[in-house]
């Protein structure tokens, strides 16, 4: 197992709140790379996405634009981070899930992290970052138990506390493949949702 971990992206206005006073953290599922991987592999990425140098990458603007933002500068305003600790494997396993190990890190870095970071509001737009994200109040409390995200679904949601402070989390579809009529009334809908996390 390789000892790199990714670092988060934490955008530069992202503990200002600039979504009606929250913090939102985006999370995707893994990075993938012909190159050696290294700690700063996120933060490169993101760097060259918010000053629009990086352009061609679909997956980051299609979630800017479930925001309403045409910006790139909107990536200054989150967190983001990928659920796999450290590169998938080079682009011909970009699919591939991670191992195991990748997923029992995974857990417990996005745990650490929402801790660290405190959002408010966490979007997941991967079924296969939702499915193993760490668990979460409901399901402690056994009050729900989410499954893949079927096609036609908009989003399913989860509570997590860190310290005093309660994440709302949404588990989404990844942008490849879903239709835009789906993401952009999920992306809204989730925004507007009030948090409400079980009383355990």
């Amino acid at each position: 197992m390789s000892a790199v971990q990714h670092e988060p992206w934490v955008g530069l206005n992202y503990g200002s709140g600039a979504f009606n006073g929250e913090k939102i953290a985006i999370v995707g599922y893994s990075h993938w790379d012909n190159d050696i991987d290294t700690n700063e592999k996120t933060k490169e990425t993101l760097a060259g996405v918010a000053t629009g140098s990086t352009v061609e990458i679909a997956f980051f603007n299609k979630i800017m634009g479930y925001f309403k933002r045409d910006d790139p500068a909107f990536w200054n305003e989150v967190m983001f981070f990928n659920f796999i600790p450290n590169t998938i494997g080079t682009g011909d396993e970009r699919h591939d899930s991670g191992t195991d190990e990748q997923h029992r890190l995974g857990q417990a870095r996005a745990l650490a992290l929402m801790e660290e970071h405190k959002p408010d509001r966490v979007f997941v737009f991967s079924a296969k970052a939702w499915r193993n994200f760490p668990k979460s109040i409901e399901d402690l409390a056994e009050l729900q138990a989410d499954e893949i995200i079927p096609e036609e679904a908009e989003f399913v949601r989860n509570h997590y506390r860190v310290e005093d402070h309660v994440v709302l989390a949404f588990g989404l579809r990844h942008p490849q493949g879903a239709a835009d009529a789906i993401m952009y009334p999920a992306v809204a809908a989730a925004l507007r949702m009030t948090s409400s996390p079980p009383r355990t």
